[in-house]
């Protein structure tokens, strides 16, 4: 059971609404499905219904009665509530360059997450554009519930501030893809992990009209609105990041016949 420290949590963040989560082993990973408050049960962050108070998600998380590991907050585009998480930047007690310069230019309530090894940032605002994740740095403003913890960080404000410039400069440096141009010369393609960049055999039996071509015919088909969320990296309803990769991988697959551009 994660330890909630109450008194460091901003007084707006518990006007928000918030869910249970418990940590669960599985496929050899550990994933932290959102659990529904008045079940106990697996639930769904895109049911109000499912949702309660702060006190109340943390008076059951305390009583034991679900053996959760800890309480949750829902963003959802009504609050405006911003969830930046930065996992794994922590080693040997002390943060990465690239987190330390987050935290400081960010510059609001920031918290260590339950493992102990990652940093979750809270802000209010709108995440701009395609993307919500890349290597070891997500963000996110609907669909998704985010740990809460109470663990603040020194240094950093008790309070969560609004900062749209912020934000989009968050999203603009590390997680939205880098524009490059002719980058067929250049050796690089596009991978369905948040369109990263990574290096590629010059040569392709599938080219970029025909990449193009296939994600339109998958836009017009029935596949529409699934594969929309999974190509803007929404991953709600899936158990981990990994599992909705597979997900999007697998309708690629079809479309493409199992052409050798997906990995």
């Amino acid at each position: 059971m994660t330890e909630i420290n109450s008194s460091n949590i901003p007084e707006e963040l518990k006007t928000e609404s918030f869910m249970l989560w418990r940590l669960e082993q599985r496929e050899g990973g550990y994933t932290k499905p959102p659990i529904n408050p008045s079940s106990g049960f697996n639930g769904n962050v895109q049911d109000p219904k499912q949702w309660t108070d702060y006190n109340n998600a943390l008076g059951i998380h305390q009583s034991g009665r679900f053996r959760t590991s800890g309480i949750s907050v829902v963003v959802h585009p009504e609050s405006e509530l911003v969830g930046l998480d930065l996992d794994k930047c922590i080693k040997d007690g002390a943060f990465s360059n690239e987190a330390r310069e987050i935290l400081q230019k960010v510059n609001s309530y920031s918290e260590i997450s339950p493992s102990g090894n990652g940093v979750r940032i809270f802000l209010y605002g709108k995440l701009p554009g395609k993307g919500r994740r890349k290597g070891n740095f997500e963000c996110y403003d609907e669909g998704r519930h985010l740990t809460v913890t109470g663990n603040h960080i020194p240094d950093t404000p008790k309070v969560i501030n609004r900062d749209q410039a912020v934000i989009d400069w968050f999203h603009q440096k590390f997680i939205a893809t880098a524009k490059i141009e002719d980058s067929s010369q250049m050796g690089v393609r596009e991978t369905n992990e948040e369109n990263e960049m990574v290096p590629a055999e010059p040569a392709s039996d599938v080219s970029k009209l025909q990449v193009n071509e296939i994600i339109q015919q998958i836009r017009s088909s029935r596949q529409k609105d699934k594969f929309e969320r999974l190509f803007d990296g929404n991953t709600q309803g899936y158990a981990s990041p990994s599992e909705a990769d597979l997900a999007l991988c697998s309708i690629l697959s079809f479309w493409t016949n199992k052409n050798p551009w997906i990995d």
